[in-house]
């Protein structure tokens, strides 16, 4: 029995030994990339080559990958002999330089600094996300997707035949006329006009009869607790018009 606690803990040290080397080497590999990067930096600032990385985020962006090419104009001697000695090219004779992208990330792979164009552009430009346009038109349609089920859950949630969920999924001014308006808004207007829906259909939801009138502040007062919630220019108010005749006083 104590010849297996032995072992078992025997075990645990070499794991976490292991554990240990594995983490230092990681961090060491880490620490060697940032050394190589911050290196391409240097010698790209050195040579004056800011706006050569400029254009290539800006392509980069637009393309979203390591594609496409790009158009340098009215460059220097001094730019066009830096820009074809990294490239392993002859000086290139007039001013106007095309370069792919392909291009200069296989010569920064090749070259000492073992780094991806992505790699030094993200390390160039630090405050800057490098945040494409694919992505970014990917993160807006996940937003739309997003927009719309939270819609669908909110009519779902409603009772069939009520009020509220008729409403929703055939008034004027229902859930088609909210996703058509508020898509492409930002999340936070989004929720708050899905609140406000959500609130417009538990209204409908409550409405009285036309034999039990209600004051409209009284009727306010029932379903939201704030007598003045339904007044003109709180929120609801204008959905709240559209989907529901006013409350009729007695």
């Amino acid at each position: 029995m104590q010849r297996t606690l032995l072992d078992e803990e025997e075990r645990q040290l070499f794991e976490d030994f292991l554990l240990q080397e594995i983490a230092e080497a990681i961090r060491t590999q880490i620490l060697e990339a940032e050394e190589w990067v911050q290196r391409a930096i240097d010698f790209f600032r050195k040579a004056d080559l800011d706006r050569l990385l400029v254009k290539l985020r800006e392509k980069y962006i637009e393309q979203g990958q390591v594609g496409g090419q790009i158009q340098l104009i009215e460059c220097t001697p001094r730019e066009r002999r830096d820009i074809a000695s990294f490239l392993g090219k002859t000086p290139y004779r007039y001013t106007v330089i095309k370069l792919k992208l392909s291009e200069m990330d296989a010569a920064l792979q090749k070259s000492g600094f073992h780094c991806t164009l992505p790699e030094l552009l993200e390390a160039f430009f630090p405050d800057q996300p490098l945040i494409t346009r694919p992505q970014l038109r990917a993160v807006h349609v996940t937003r739309q997707e997003k927009f719309r089920h939270s819609q669908e859950a909110l009519a779902d949630a409603q009772a069939d035949g009520t009020r509220g969920r008729c409403w929703l999924l055939e008034g004027q001014h229902g859930l088609d006329w909210l996703y058509g308006r508020y898509k492409n808004a930002d999340v936070e207007e989004q929720e708050r006009q899905l609140a406000t829906v959500k609130y417009v259909a538990t209204l409908l939801n409550q409405l009285p009869g036309t034999s039990s009138p209600v004051r409209l502040g009284l009727f306010a007062q029932r379903t939201s607790g704030d007598p003045h919630s339904l007044d003109p220019g709180r929120p609801g108010s204008y959905l709240q018009k559209a989907s529901m005749p006013r409350p009729r006083v007695p």
